[in-house]
């Protein structure tokens, strides 16, 4: 909680329960969690849930695909499946990172 709090720091108490419990269900180790919160912000965790469900890692993020990284096209709300898509048009394969 601490962590979001300090990412968002003006998150009411009900939102920071919330966004805790979300990245809590992950169940990361406290630099997993900090990587992965810092790249998709305090309400990427569905995004990161999604991502470690097709295999994508944390070095992915910082994969640019058309100009634009990964992690700024997830908090932008592109899905997974569109980006693998995407690089797969490319040639790049973002699970193997």
């Amino acid at each position: 909680m601490r962590l979001i709090a300090r990412l968002a720091p003006g998150l009411r108490h009900h939102q920071l329960r919330e966004r805790t419990t979300a990245w809590a269900a992950l169940k990361l180790t406290a630099p997993e969690l900090e990587t992965w919160m810092r790249a998709l912000g305090v309400d990427g965790a569905a995004a990161a849930r999604a991502c470690r469900a097709f295999g994508i890692g944390t070095a992915a993020l910082d994969v640019v695909l058309d100009g634009r990284q990964v992690r700024r096209r997830l908090r932008e709300g592109t899905t997974v499946t569109a980006l693998l898509a995407l690089a797969a048009e490319r040639g790049i394969d973002l699970r193997r990172r």
